[in-house]
């Protein structure tokens, strides 16, 4: 939520400081405090508050995670996101976070955010990987168990190894 270069949506200029604007906490849209009469938002009715104030329950978790995160920009987002998949603690992001300029609050809940979302792609990935894994197990079984004596049956290595990989790999995502 950067409202400070934001367009006002009744003027269209730049709006240069969030102490002369108002904006909508469910629409994210904003404008200079002296353009709007009513105080409502023109696109879901609701009315709009004080700059300031959005940043205050942004801080509180009032406003939703995407909302907070626009306050701070995308760069430290994605860079918290890419310490986190090359192995970084939660609160060694956090701290990343804190400096900056996201409050404590904030930061523990997006790096939270972050463990959970790779949490739940490790879970799927495992899951995954165990079904195919053990897919390739199975078409294995049946082919040796129908083959005839001393003949020939098919060893599905490629869905073994390759579902046993994917299930290591999800397994290894979901480390605390």
């Amino acid at each position: 939520m950067q409202i400070p270069g934001s367009k006002c949506f009744v003027c269209q200029q730049k709006i240069a400081s969030s102490f002369v604007a108002v904006g909508c906490g469910r629409c994210e849209k904003f404008a200079h405090a002296a353009c709007v009469k009513d105080r409502v938002c023109p696109e879901c009715h609701r009315g709009l508050i004080d700059g300031n104030a959005l940043y205050a329950l942004a801080d509180r978790g009032k406003l939703g995670l995407r909302t907070q995160a626009a306050r701070v920009g995308q760069e430290p987002l994605s860079r918290a996101a890419a310490s986190l998949e090359a192995g970084q603690s939660k609160a060694t992001i956090e701290a990343d976070l804190k400096s900056d300029g996201m409050t404590e609050e904030m930061a523990a809940e997006f790096a939270q955010s972050l463990v959970a979302a790779r949490n739940d792609r490790g879970k799927k990935l495992a899951w995954q990987g165990g079904l195919i894994c053990l897919a390739g197990t199975g078409f294995t079984i049946v082919s040796y168990s129908v083959a005839q004596p001393g003949g020939s049956y098919r060893l599905w290595w490629g869905f073994i190894l390759f579902g046993g990989i994917q299930l290591f790999r999800g397994l290894n995502m979901m480390r605390p």
